[in-house]
């Protein structure tokens, strides 16, 4: 009776392969999870980014409006900002040099200002985002252009 207890005893439990088996699955799993938890803070730092960008260009489209009504033509843009500071309303300039915000980093590659007819102004706005605080323009940070039409009314 004793030998069979001992052969009883030497297969209970789990083998060494086995319990390293288990150990390799639970890491990739925990580290699966982890992947998610960084690719979701990516995915919101993106919405966030984007969210911030639809702010300073509803922004940047307010000032333009404002100086092209005003008639402080021709814009100027130099370090990537509108320049004529008459036009540019004081939340645009403070949105624009807030620090740690990204219309710190959004940038002005061009604008051109284009009349159409006596009421009507194109405006196309070439945008950036300096991600890495260069000051020049990579493929990689190059936003989809702007075009705007401005039509300016009668004061009757």
């Amino acid at each position: 009776m004793r030998a069979h207890q001992l052969a009883t005893f030497s297969h209970a439990g789990f083998t060494l392969i086995e319990v390293s088996i288990s150990l390799l699955i639970m890491g990739l799993a925990i580290s699966g999870l982890l992947d998610l938890l960084h690719w979701g803070q990516l995915r919101y730092t993106t919405i966030e980014r984007d969210s911030r960008t639809r702010m300073a260009v509803a922004e940047i489209r307010r000032s333009v409006r404002k100086a092209i009504i005003t008639g402080h033509l021709p814009l100027e843009v130099r370090d990537g900002k509108l320049v004529d500071t008459d036009s540019l309303s004081a939340d645009h300039q403070s949105t624009q040099t807030r620090p740690g915000e990204l219309a710190e980093t959004l940038r002005i590659a061009s604008i051109a200002v284009r009349p159409y007819d006596t009421q009507s102004v194109f405006v196309k706005l070439d945008l950036f985002d300096d991600l890495n605080h260069d000051g020049r323009i990579q493929s990689v940070e190059r936003l989809p252009s702007t075009v705007w039409c401005f039509r300016l009314r009668d004061s009757q």
